[in-house]
């Protein structure tokens, strides 16, 4: 009897723990209750973080089939910037640390991985700087399988049907390393960043005579693959403008050859062929309101990341002139940076009398562009441009 009592006992048991399993499972949702939690769980809930598929990124294009890049979403990226301002920063194994690393064109990470980390996810690399990838294949091509090569470059250079001079060294480098992940940006993307340049500052890059820096378009692919961006070794638009701002080299890899502000600040300066990084970095400024976006070593203040006000043109008449604009036009051509002479403003009414000759130049190349007037680019200073806003008063009509 005390045998069968015995095998009795052992399935009361069992189904005892079985009901005391469900019970507490149902009450408190236990992570081992795996099952019945999910079930139970709210939507959109879940007990371990869920990793995003990846997405086709189509302004991105592969060599040589022309697919689009496919990458998942990084939660946190690192913005790895070539500047001087990475020696002695020690920054190697929190950058390691992060989930997506982003690079620029050769700097390489052998030698300082201790400042700048060794990890490469993305490397955003411009036309000019493929010869100088080739001259260390090994390093980049074969021992960076994982990396991924975006190259940017002007359409005749990078021209896939054309068979641009880049584009050809590319599909060399694919047959050399058939397992390295070569893309380009297409026509469209490139089209867009100078859009989104002419946006922001209200100049057209090609007619103003600026480049675009290799910075440039990372930041762009950043804001779109990742969630959070922190950028290291990037200075603000108002570093070099201080008055005796530290001397590093321009390239962390390059020692005693360029000085960086002083780069910025020729660059900035020059009429035409330069990259605009003082601008460039004003730009990024704002886009840290809008997106999750930190700037470290050095450290961009709270002041740096709200850019002075913009002040407005001074004209030397007795009353302001009555120039109706959009609010973005109105932001434009009252920027510290150099007025746009092809920005479409509309305008309400022409003002009769204007002494400020870069406002005139805006307003006549406004109508132009609008396709309301015809006027002669040359002519006489001060009294040859009042002519010409009259003449174009005339030739536009009122507006309806």
């Amino acid at each position: 009897m005390k045998t069968v009592g015995r095998l009795f006992s052992i399935p009361l048991c069992f189904l005892a723990l079985i009901v005391l399993y469900v019970l507490l499972c149902n009450q408190s949702c236990m992570q081992l209750c795996w099952k019945a939690c999910l079930a139970s769980s709210q939507p959109g809930e879940s007990l371990w973080p869920t990793v995003p598929g990846p997405l086709h990124f189509q302004g991105y294009s592969s060599v040589p089939d022309g697919k689009p890049l496919v990458h998942r979403l990084c939660r946190r990226c690192a913005l790895v910037s070539s500047s001087g301002q990475m020696l002695g920063s020690r920054w190697g194994p929190e950058i390691d640390g992060t989930e997506c690393v982003l690079r620029m064109n050769q700097a390489p990470t052998a030698g300082y991985e201790a400042d700048v980390g060794h990890r490469s996810t993305l490397r955003m690399v411009s036309h000019t700087s493929v010869p100088l990838l080739l001259r260390n294949q090994s390093y980049f091509f074969q021992q960076a399988r994982d990396t991924v090569y975006v190259v940017w470059g002007p359409g005749k250079r990078m021209n896939r049907d054309q068979g641009g001079s880049t584009y050809r060294t590319l599909l060399k480098v694919k047959e050399m390393y058939p397992g390295v992940q070569l893309y380009t940006l297409t026509d469209r993307m490139m089209a867009y960043c100078d859009e989104v340049f002419q946006n922001e500052t209200g100049k057209n890059r090609m007619k103003s005579g600026s480049f675009l820096s290799t910075g440039w378009f990372t930041m762009i692919l950043a804001m779109e693959l990742c969630d959070h961006i922190v950028v290291y070794g990037m200075v603000s638009d108002s570093y070099c403008r201080k008055k005796s701002p530290p001397s590093v080299p321009y390239h962390y890899f390059e020692k005693g050859k360029l000085d960086e502000c002083h780069t910025y600040l020729v660059h900035e300066k020059a009429p035409r062929g330069a990259h605009r990084f003082i601008t460039e970095k004003a730009i990024f400024s704002r886009w840290a309101k809008k997106k999750s976006i930190v700037f470290t070593h050095p450290s961009w203040q709270r002041a740096e990341l709200q850019p002075p006000p913009m002040k407005e043109r001074t004209l030397e008449t007795s009353q302001k002139p009555a120039l109706s604009v959009s609010p973005g036009a109105e932001r434009i051509l009252n920027s510290p940076v150099s007025p746009p002479l092809s920005y479409k403003v509309s305008l309400d009414q022409i003002p009769k009398q204007f002494v400020n000759k870069v406002t005139l130049n805006a307003v006549v190349s406004a109508l132009v562009e609008e396709g309301r007037a015809r006027v002669p680019r040359a002519g006489p200073r001060e009294q040859g441009l009042r002519e010409r806003i009259q003449g174009a008063v005339r030739e536009a009509g009122p507006r309806a």
